[in-house]
């Protein structure tokens, strides 16, 4: 063991894994289950099939040299060479073999590290302010809140409706950005006592939202319950439905903020009496802010931030850091900014240690300069990518060396979901598609202005061949006018966004010479047949998959009620797993329905269309059905579901004969995966050629469609905006 042990049951969570890529290869698990299997022990799928990628858990970003020196080694072994820094400070692999995963989990948790619920919808990694520890203005630890709070809540919450973000931040500086995750403290002082600030509800993602205050003041010990009782609200109340709407942002939305607070308090009070050891240190303010590299701790020792560009480093390069880490007893943190930090240096090793980094050709003078670009990975790997972030981020590169001296900050994403925290840069990308005279082009959306407490302001859209121009031209604007020590948020607030818009506006226009229709790095035409998987058909299987699960669960409160005495009781439960499982069976044909309605759209949908046995009627009007027969109902709508999988597949192969036409379809008050169901069933009721426009409201919907359809076997013509919505072209194949 190289590090603390993080996960206590990492023995068996590494059999259960070596169990089910073995099922896998078998094709004894189908590729639905497999997929919700594998994200919540943090492997994600690439859009270069029969690779995956492999996410490690760093909480706080705290790791040991002996942990890093073991991650060099997986990734030169099993991966590319190159670990890839997260702005969640986490480490991924990518281009792990399917048959080298049970390999590579089992040695990350040999090292005390882990890969559980780092992907999911779980409690994925719990980051904090890179300086945890070391910072003169810090109140409370930050970065052992992350570590406690992972312990506690690792393994317990892993079918959440989706993703669920925690952060904590030492001060009110709010390095970890605690506004934008689903839980976020910060904290404070309030009568000589240490505590936090709660914040509930924040997020990036294509829907920006800052956090709503919950807790004004809350002292350590209290916070594990108050972290579980918001968990207990969303698990409850968390739409479970509609996959684009189902953070914890949005449950609120929907509920509104005063409805939240109620239902948190009354979970709050269930669990109050609890009982978590949740102490960490908690400090006096001292000295300013450590700016500089090598940073002065406060207690005199020294830390260096090491630049990663794009967050990448190569395995041999790990290596040189964990041997340094090693031989001088230092300690290592991954920041949010995707870069390392070596710290708690002796001053007499400080210059010995830098001159041995960048002899090794690290960059030590570009850490939290304008050089320190974020960028996610993009359409190199990403399912999900529509640009080559990590492309324009090298073009940039190029660009911004001359304008080292203003203080900056540009991240990039390469789709809308955000993770390269586009929302809070001074300069923020995310990459879109969108057509040139016809043809679809890779473009950047550019937003202004964004800090830990602002959510930046959208602006124009662009090719992304004039990106790098035109960043060259906003920042040489900024130069000219800025005024001594104003800060580019500072700037745009007196000059207003209008006047880099007029900046931006000039490279709308198409330049000579200039490939517009291939990526950064690609000798390819852009074309959106290169997003991955959609994701549409897969939130259907999950839909219908919980929808199954979640009713054994309901027989299994059943049999104890009855094991009991309380049979009545029972009776209730089973009622109840009949219109749940009624209500996901029903997701395949378009179709929403709740409580007694959904029983009788099942006997309409799949009854009547002889899935399921007409017998299963009697069953679906009893008021006190027994276990067995609902377990028999169980067995035969799984058993239906699989049947029309394997009919749709052979469907799609063969083909409908129907006369030739073209149709349009407004499904923007659908959602996803309505809206593609809908589509589908549309398009496959007309002959081969003929062509489906649909209307969609939001470019998720249309990103997902469009993969789904393709996936499906259907050409996506084009895709475009009119107005406020999207327009989808469809040929039947």
């Amino acid at each position: 063991m190289k590090g603390r042990l993080l996960n206590a049951s990492w023995i068996e969570d590494v059999e259960y894994i070596k169990k089910l890529v073995d099922g896998y290869i078998k094709g004894e698990i189908d590729e639905h289950q497999f997929k919700k299997e594998r994200l919540k022990n943090g492997i994600y799928g690439q859009r270069q099939k029969g690779f995956f990628m492999v996410r490690v858990k760093v909480p706080g970003g705290e790791i040991t040299p002996e942990q890093l020196k073991t991650l060099a080694e997986i990734g030169d072994r099993y991966s590319n060479g190159i670990l890839h820094i997260t702005t969640r400070q986490d480490i991924q692999y990518h281009w792990v073999k399917l048959e080298d995963i049970p390999q590579v989990v089992e040695i990350i948790n040999e090292c005390g590290l882990t890969t559980k619920d780092a992907c999911g919808d779980t409690v994925r990694n719990v980051t904090s302010c890179y300086l945890s520890g070391i910072c003169p203005l810090e109140l409370i630890n930050a970065g052992q809140c992350a570590r406690i709070t992972t312990e506690t809540f690792l393994g317990i919450y892993r079918n959440l409706p989706r993703k669920f973000k925690i952060t904590f931040s030492g001060c009110e500086k709010d390095c970890a950005y605690a506004r934008f995750n689903d839980v976020g403290l910060i904290a404070t002082v309030k009568e000589n006592k240490h505590g936090f600030r709660v914040y509930v509800g924040g997020g990036q993602g294509d829907t920006p939202y800052i956090g709503n205050l919950l807790i004004d003041f809350v002292e350590p010990e209290y916070i594990p319950s108050i972290i579980k009782a918001v968990l207990e609200v969303f698990n409850k109340h968390g739409d479970r439905k509609n996959k684009r709407r189902n953070r914890l942002k949005f449950l609120i939305e929907r509920i509104g903020f005063e409805e939240f607070k109620n239902l948190f308090w009354e979970e709050y009070n269930k669990i109050a009496e609890e009982v978590k050891d949740f102490s960490p240190e908690v400090f006096t303010p001292r000295g300013d802010f450590p700016f500089g590299n090598p940073i002065i701790q406060k207690d005199g020792r020294y830390a260096l931030n090491i630049l990663l560009r794009k967050g990448n480093i190569t395995s041999p390069e790990v290596e040189t850091i964990a041997d340094i880490g090693i031989r001088y007893s230092l300690s290592i943190r991954l920041t949010q900014d995707q870069n390392i930090l070596l710290y708690n240096i002796p001053e007499e090793y400080v210059s010995e240690i830098r001159n041995t980094l960048t002899a090794h050709g690290f960059d030590l003078e570009g850490a939290g300069s304008i050089r320190d670009i974020v960028c996610c990975p993009g359409s190199e790997t990403c399912s999900l990518g529509i640009t080559s972030s990590r492309g324009v981020t090298e073009a940039i590169e190029k660009i911004v060396d001359k304008f080292s001296h203003l203080p900056v900050r540009i991240k990039i994403s390469g789709c809308p979901n955000s993770c390269g925290h586009h929302h809070i840069a001074d300069i923020g990308l995310h990459g879109v598609a969108k057509k040139i005279n016809g043809k679809l082009a890779p473009h950047y959306v550019f937003h202004f202005g964004g800090t830990p407490t602002k959510i930046g302001e959208r602006s124009l859209k662009i090719p992304a061949k004039n990106v790098p121009t035109a960043i060259e031209d906003i920042l040489s604007y900024y130069e000219a006018l800025k005024r001594e020590g104003e800060t580019f948020t500072e700037f745009l607030s007196r000059v207003g966004e209008k006047d880099l818009r007029g900046i931006l506006q000039k490279h709308l226009h198409l330049r000579e010479g200039v490939d517009y229709f291939k990526d950064f790095g690609s000798d390819k035409e852009f074309s959106l047949e290169e997003v991955g998987v959609g994701e549409c058909m897969g939130i259907v299987a999950d839909m219908v998959e919980t929808s199954i699960s979640e009713a054994e669960r309901i027989v299994s409160q059943a049999k104890a009620h009855i094991q009991q005495g309380f049979e009545e009781d029972a009776y209730v439960h089973l009622k109840e797993a009949l219109i749940v499982l009624c209500k996901g069976m029903l997701v395949p044909f378009g179709v929403k329905a709740e409580g007694e309605e959904a029983i009788f759209k099942f006997a309409e949908h799949v009854i009547g269309r002889r899935y399921i046995d007409e017998k299963f009627l009697n069953l679906l009007k009893k008021e006190n059905p027994s276990v067995g027969e609902v377990e028999e109902f169980i067995s035969a709508c799984r058993k239906a579901y699989e049947l029309l999988k394997r009919q749709t597949k052979e469907k799609l192969e063969k083909g409908i004969k129907d006369k030739a036409r073209k149709e349009i379809m407004d499904l923007r008050n659908e959602e996803c995966p309505y809206n593609f169901i809908l589509a589908k069933q549309k398009i496959e009721s007309m002959e081969i050629g003929s062509v489906l426009v649909v209307l969609l409201k939001d470019e998720e919907s249309v990103m997902s469609v469009s993969a789904s359809m393709r996936d499906h076997g259907h050409e996506v013509i084009d895709v475009d905006k009119e107005n406020s919505h999207y327009v989808l072209t469809i040929r039947r194949r």
